[in-house]
């Protein structure tokens, strides 16, 4: 890669929360859900909020695993291209 400057090259551990979107208490009218193959769990992890709040939900991998369709289905989304 051009210009790369190994020297500058730093690696760290870091510690992330990790917590639902129902503990965050937030009010949200639409949702980007881009992680990689865990949607449902994202999904699962904000039920409350969805039901609550009815946001527009924008999720990359939505047809890759059966239960998130089952999950949306079940709170009455219904799938946009």
């Amino acid at each position: 890669m051009f210009g790369f400057d190994p020297s500058k090259l730093n690696i760290a551990a870091v510690t992330c929360e990790v917590s639902t979107l129902d503990t965050q208490q937030v009010a949200p009218i639409f949702i980007k859900v881009d992680v990689q193959g865990y949607e449902y769990q994202v999904l699962s992890g904000g039920l409350d909020t969805m039901r609550m709040y009815e946001p527009v939900l924008m999720v990359e991998s939505f047809r890759n695993d059966p239960r998130t369709v089952q999950l949306v289905d079940t709170l009455g989304y219904e799938e946009y291209y």
